[in-house]
C-alpha cells in the first residue's frame, strides 16, 4: 500500500505531525521529537486510546503505532474541523451554556481518587520548576504553591492539556479532543485549570485578536465554570485547588517560553494568576 505525504500539521512539544493519504483513507501520524521523548508520546498514545474506548469523549481513533528511525510514532484518524478557539467569534451567546455543560460531561469531576503521596509529588514538582526557571518567575508564585495543601487533589483520568486549541469542532458540531498530554499528575482539576487558562488568561488567544463580543462570551464561559465548581460538594476547596493548578500550569510554561514565543504573555499571565489565587483567600 502506497502512502503519500499530504502536508505538515501544527504540533506541540516539538513533535512532528504529518497528514498522509492512501488509496482508501487519510490519516495523521505523530512522531516523537527525539528518542528521549518516546516514552512520553507512548503514554499520550495510550491515554488517547483509553479515552476513545471509554466513549466519554470524542477523539481520533488510534489506528497503529511503531518506531521509525528510533522514534516512536502513532497513526490516528484525521478529523476535519476548526479549533474551538477559532470558533468563539462565530458563536452566539446562547451557545456558551451548552458548550460548558458538554465540557463538564467530559470531565471526571464526580470521581474521587485521592493519593497519600499527593503532597509530596507536588512539592517535588514545585522544587524542580523553581530550579528550571532560574529566578525568572516571581518568588511570590512559588511561595503560594509551597504553602498549598495538595493532598486535596483528585487523581482521575484526564486529557492533560484541555485548552480551546485542543478542541476541534467538526462540521456536524461535535467536539473532538486532540493532543492528549502525559503529566506528573492526572486529574480532572488540571483539565479545568487548563480551560480557565484560556478563559482567565487568554492562552489560546495570545496571538489572535479578540473582539468585544468574543471577550464577553469568554467571560460568560468563565463565570459559568466558576459557578459550577463553586456548587460542587466542598466547592470552595475544589475552586482553590483548580486556581492553584492554574498558577502551577502557567509556571510550567516558563522553561519553554522561547519555543512557545510567549514571554510577554507569561509575565502578565503569571501576575494575574497570582492575583486570582490571592482573591480566593
Amino acid at each position: 500500500m502506497q502512502i503519500h505525504e499530504v502536508k505538515s500539521l501544527e504540533g506541540n512539544s516539538g513533535c512532528r505531525v504529518q497528514l498522509y493519504r492512501t488509496e482508501r483513507s487519510t490519516f495523521v501520524r505523530k512522531y516523537s521529537s527525539c528518542p528521549e521523548y518516546n516514552s512520553r508520546l507512548e503514554e499520550q498514545c495510550r491515554k488517547q486510546n483509553f479515552h476513545n474506548a471509554s466513549q466519554r469523549v470524542f477523539s481520533p481513533s488510534v489506528l497503529a503505532w511503531g518506531y521509525e528511525d528510533g522514534l516512536f510514532y502513532f497513526d490516528m484518524e484525521y478529523i476535519r474541523g476548526h479549533k474551538l478557539s477559532d470558533m468563539v467569534h462565530m458563536m452566539k451567546d446562547s451557545d456558551v451554556a451548552p458548550m460548558i455543560d458538554l465540557l463538564f460531561k467530559m470531565l471526571h469531576w464526580e470521581e474521587k481518587g485521592r493519593r497519600s503521596d499527593s503532597a509530596m509529588i507536588f512539592q517535588t514538582k514545585i522544587i524542580s520548576l523553581e530550579k528550571k526557571t532560574g529566578g525568572k518567575v516571581p518568588a511570590e508564585a512559588f511561595d503560594i504553591l509551597r504553602k498549598f495543601d495538595w493532598s486535596c487533589i483528585s487523581w482521575t483520568p484526564c486529557h492533560g492539556d484541555l485548552t480551546l486549541d485542543n478542541m476541534i469542532v467538526t462540521s456536524g458540531g461535535r467536539v473532538c479532543l486532540v493532543d492528549f498530554l502525559d503529566s506528573f499528575c492526572d486529574s480532572w482539576m488540571i483539565d479545568a485549570a487548563k480551560v480557565l487558562q484560556d478563559m482567565e488568561l487568554y492562552w489560546s488567544f495570545r496571538n489572535k485578536p479578540v473582539s468585544p463580543d468574543s471577550a464577553r462570551r469568554i467571560k460568560m464561559a468563565r463565570d459559568m465554570i466558576f459557578d459550577k465548581l463553586s456548587a460542587m460538594e466542598n466547592g470552595s476547596e475544589k475552586l482553590r485547588a483548580v486556581y492553584h493548578l492554574l498558577l502551577l500550569n502557567v509556571i510550567r510554561i516558563w522553561p519553554y517560553a522561547e519555543i512557545q514565543k510567549s514571554g510577554e504573555w507569561l509575565k502578565t499571565a503569571t501576575q494575574k494568576a497570582i492575583e486570582l489565587v490571592r482573591g480566593l483567600d
